[in-house]
């Protein structure tokens, strides 16, 4: 007879999953599951291991997560490695302890790009403090992890914290308007290491209401690259057509902005001769 009382469970046989057998491993702590192709949903019951830490389901046909995993409160470390079928995530998804992630090829896997579902993400590199000396080899590596975790654009609130990275990934840094058209909140939380003086073309991000910027030390200047305003735009402003004047609105739907611990910001550029309604 099978304890139920026990903690650990590693399944990697075919099986058929019952959601009655969860109502009875109350206990358990870390359930492992993966390379099992048998499974292709997984039960509602699987929200009542509320003790639960640790679940594997890496490699196996699972198509959608369940809403009760909402309810596992100690759940640590969710694994999806290979999971190729799953599109469709819940609404709103943290994926911490990021600084443990071996290599980009690892968290690739997580495949952000095609989960239309998620309109919340938040990635939290969450570094120990303890770390204060990070080599540029570990930096490299946390660059190439957050460049491939690129988010559907359907997204519309993004968080990252404490990325060690010196450098924002290039769907940051590219022409945001088509990648994140449906962007309303966007906070960037102690970002210590990353060496960029300037920021991103937020500006253009139209629906963006909400900005939180806290601890980008390097960012020296706001300009109008960071409204979005192109320096052609400005070059002549005797001649700025009333089609150009209109180009100029930077964030038209920002409602709360606030930079914090931004050290070195010396200079915020305002365009010269922009309506009246522009930022």
């Amino acid at each position: 007879m099978l304890n139920l009382n026990l903690r650990i469970i590693g399944l990697h046989t075919h099986i058929h999953l019952n959601g009655k057998i969860f109502r009875l491993w109350t206990c358990l702590r870390s359930l492992d599951l993966s390379d099992n192709y048998d499974i292709g949903k997984l039960p509602d019951e699987i929200g009542e291991l509320i003790h639960l830490r640790y679940l594997d389901l890496s490699r196996t046909w699972v198509k959608k997560l369940p809403n009760s995993l909402s309810n596992l409160c100690n759940l640590q470390t969710l694994k999806l490695n290979g999971c190729i079928l799953l599109c469709e995530l819940p609404g709103s998804i943290e994926i911490s302890g990021l600084w443990r992630v071996k290599s980009a090829n690892e968290a690739k896997e997580v495949q952000l790009a095609s989960k239309r579902g998620i309109h919340a993400l938040t990635l939290d590199f969450g570094l120990p403090n303890e770390s204060k000396n990070i080599s540029e080899g570990y930096k490299e590596e946390m660059e190439g992890v957050l460049e491939v975790l690129q988010p559907h654009p359907n997204l519309e609130e993004l968080k990252i914290n404490q990325y060690p990275g010196s450098k924002l990934p290039s769907w940051m840094m590219s022409e945001l308007a088509p990648i994140f058209s449906k962007l309303r909140t966007l906070e960037l939380t102690n970002l210590t290491q990353c060496t960029s003086t300037t920021l991103p073309s937020l500006g253009r991000l139209p629906m963006l209401e909400v900005l939180k910027i806290k601890g980008m030390k390097s960012v020296r200047r706001l300009g109008l690259d960071f409204l979005g305003i192109s320096d052609i735009e400005e070059e002549d402003n005797n001649t700025t057509s009333s089609i150009n004047r209109g180009q100029l609105i930077a964030f038209p739907s920002l409602i709360h902005l606030k930079l914090q611990l931004m050290f070195g910001l010396e200079e915020w550029v305002l365009p010269c001769h922009a309506p009246k309604s522009t930022f």
